[in-house]
């Protein structure tokens, strides 16, 4: 699976583009990642409350996403 894993344990481009997710939590609060055709989507539920935060480049998404919580 050297294809879908950097070291550090997050998904590859690739990865994305096959759809997989990464996801994000901490305690009650977590974050999906995903690749949109264009585009990566942040969604989840931070004090009870929903989000869905659209970035144009994969670092700002996953810095967004790593406030939310820690990578599951």
């Amino acid at each position: 699976m050297k294809n879908f894993k950097n070291e550090n344990g997050t998904l590859t481009p690739y990865a994305f583009a096959c759809g997989y997710v990464e996801k994000y939590t901490k305690g009650e609060d977590r974050a999906t990642l995903s690749r949109e055709p264009n585009d990566w989507h942040v969604k989840g539920f931070l004090d009870d409350c929903h989000f869905w935060e659209i970035f144009d480049r994969l670092g700002d998404a996953r810095r967004f996403a790593r406030k939310v919580g820690a990578l599951q």
